[in-house]
C-alpha cells in the first residue's frame, strides 16, 4: 500500500481510490438493495418496495421544487415588447460542427442507459460524427427527439441504498442527447444575442 500512496501522493483522487479499496468502500452504484426501511420497518416484499419506491420518486420532485423561493419577476419583463422583424431559423449542423461539440463535452466515465460515456464518444468521434449529424438534423427537421435519447438512468447519491431518501431523481442521459442539447443551446443563444429577442433583466 505504501508504494501506491507514494506514487499518487500528488493526485488526491487516485490517493482516495487507494484508501477506499483498502477499507472496502467501493460499491456498485447500480445495485438496489434487497430490503428497505419503510416506516421504521425492514421490508423485503418486492411489491411493497416497488410501490413505495415509485411513490417516493414521483413525489420528491415536487417536494424539492416547493422549497425553491418564488420569483418576483414576470416572464414578460424578459421579452422585448417591440415586434422583431427577424425570424428564428435552425440552420442544419455539419459534421465539423458535431466534432467541435463532441470535443467540447467534459470527459467522464459515467454513462446513460446506452452505456456510452463522453470519454468513449470522444474516442469514436470521427467514426460517429457523420451518422450523428444525420440524426441531429432529422431531429430538427421533424421537430422530434428520438425516443432512445429521452430515456435516462436514475442513480442514487449515497451509500446505504436501503433508505429511500438516499435516492434522488438525478438522471444520466445519453451523451448523444447532450450533443443535441448543446447544439440547440448554441443556436438559440446566438439568436438571442444577435437578434435581441430577450432583454437582460437579471440585475
Amino acid at each position: 500500500i505504501e508504494p501506491l500512496l507514494e506514487r499518487y501522493k500528488n493526485d488526491i483522487r487516485k490517493t482516495g481510490g487507494v484508501v477506499n479499496n483498502l477499507i472496502e468502500r467501493t460499491r456498485n452504484k447500480n445495485t438496489i438493495a434487497d430490503k428497505f426501511i419503510i416506516d421504521d420497518n425492514d421490508i423485503n416484499d418486492p411489491d411493497v418496495i416497488t410501490n413505495s419506491f415509485c411513490k417516493y420518486i414521483t413525489e420528491i420532485g415536487k417536494q424539492l421544487a416547493d422549497k425553491i423561493p418564488k420569483g418576483t419577476k414576470s416572464f414578460k419583463e424578459y421579452i422585448i415588447t417591440n415586434p422583431n422583424a427577424n425570424s428564428l431559423y435552425l440552420v442544419p449542423t455539419s459534421s465539423d460542427e458535431v466534432l467541435q461539440m463532441i470535443n467540447s463535452l467534459t470527459s467522464k466515465k459515467s454513462t446513460g442507459h446506452d452505456g456510452i460515456s463522453t470519454r468513449l464518444l470522444k474516442q469514436i468521434r470521427f467514426a460517429i460524427s457523420t451518422p450523428l449529424t444525420v440524426i441531429l438534423n432529422k431531429s430538427l427537421e421533424n421537430g422530434e427527439v428520438p425516443a432512445p435519447l429521452k430515456l435516462a438512468k436514475v442513480i442514487y447519491k449515497a451509500k446505504e441504498n436501503y433508505i429511500f431518501n438516499n435516492y434522488r431523481p438525478v438522471s444520466l442521459s445519453p451523451c448523444i442527447s447532450k450533443s443535441l442539447e448543446k447544439f440547440i443551446h448554441n443556436i438559440t443563444y446566438c439568436t438571442r444575442v444577435n437578434m435581441d429577442f430577450v432583454r437582460n433583466t437579471a440585475q
